[in-house]
């Protein structure tokens, strides 16, 4: 009885755990959806500006803001 217990216990916590990354992950896609919104034309200027190399590398995924 008290194992199942503290199992289901763990695998709430361990659920929570997931939903919190989850809803993390969705707030900073929904506000970068959103930042793409507001800037625009600005943030398309900026990623395709004239140089390449300074394109690429702030394009780049796990470049660091």
């Amino acid at each position: 009885m008290t194992s199942v217990k503290h199992f289901s216990l763990f695998h709430w916590v361990s659920n929570m755990n997931i939903n919190h990354r989850v809803r993390q992950i969705g707030q900073s896609y929904l506000g970068l959806a959103n930042l793409m919104q507001v800037n625009g034309k600005q943030e398309w200027n900026r990623v395709h500006s004239p140089s390449p190399r300074e394109a690429n590398i702030r394009s780049m995924p796990e470049n660091p803001r």
